[in-house]
C-alpha cells in the first residue's frame, strides 16, 4: 500500500510468497491512495470516528491497552459494508449480497483480525451504495494510538462507479478522483 514498512529481505528460513495475477475483463475504475501521513484521530471516550467519501471509521480503545476495536459504517442508510474473505487476495469481485451497516474488526492479544507481521490493523472490505449504483474494494491500515492517543491509518481503496460488481482493474490507467477533503 505504498508504504516501506514491509521491505523483502531474502531470507530461506522464511520464505515469501508472491501472489500475480493476469487481467481478465478490467473494468475502468477510480483508485485512490491515502497516505499514513493522512487522515489522523484520537482515541477518546466517546470514540472519536473519521468520515470518509463512503464510510465512517470508528476507532475504540486505550494508548496502555493494546486490546481495540475497529467499527466501520457506511453512511447512508442503504449502503452497506462487508468483510473481505481472508482468501480474496485481489479483491476484483464485490460480493453480491452479505452487507450490513456495520463491521467491527478486532485486534490486541486476543483480537480474531490481527495478522502476524502486519504494520498495523489490516481492515479489508467492500462498499456497497444504495441500490448497488456503485461497488468499491477498501484495503486500510490502522496503527496502534501513539503515546498521545493519536491513531494515524493509511487507505487505498477502488470504486467501480458504474454499478458493475466487477472490480477488476488496470491500475496503470485509473479513472480521474475528485479530491477528498477531510
Amino acid at each position: 500500500m505504498g508504504g516501506g514498512e514491509n521491505l523483502f529481505r531474502p531470507n530461506p528460513s522464511e520464505p515469501v510468497t508472491f501472489h500475480l495475477w493476469k487481467l481478465k475483463k478490467p473494468e475502468p475504475v477510480r483508485i485512490s491512495d491515502i497516505g499514513r501521513g493522512g487522515p489522523k484521530f484520537k482515541v477518546e471516550d466517546p470514540p472519536t470516528e473519521l468520515f470518509f467519501s463512503n464510510f465512517r471509521v470508528t476507532a475504540v480503545g486505550t494508548v496502555s491497552a493494546p486490546q481495540w476495536e475497529v467499527a466501520v459504517s457506511a453512511l447512508e442508510v442503504d449502503d452497506g459494508v462487508i468483510k473481505a474473505d481472508p482468501s480474496d487476495l485481489f479483491m476484483f469481485q464485490a460480493p453480491e449480497s452479505g452487507y450490513t451497516h456495520s463491521i467491527t474488526f478486532s485486534f490486541g492479544p486476543k483480537g480474531t483480525d490481527a495478522i502476524k507481521g502486519e504494520p498495523g490493523a489490516p481492515v479489508r472490505f467492500y462498499v456497497r451504495s444504495k441500490r448497488g449504483r456503485w461497488y468499491s474494494a477498501e484495503e486500510c491500515a490502522i496503527y496502534s494510538p501513539e503515546p498521545d492517543g493519536t491513531v494515524t491509518l493509511k487507505i487505498r481503496f477502488w470504486t467501480n462507479p458504474n454499478g458493475c460488481r466487477n472490480l477488476e482493474h488496470d491500475a496503470a490507467h485509473p479513472l480521474p478522483e475528485p479530491s477528498l477533503k477531510f
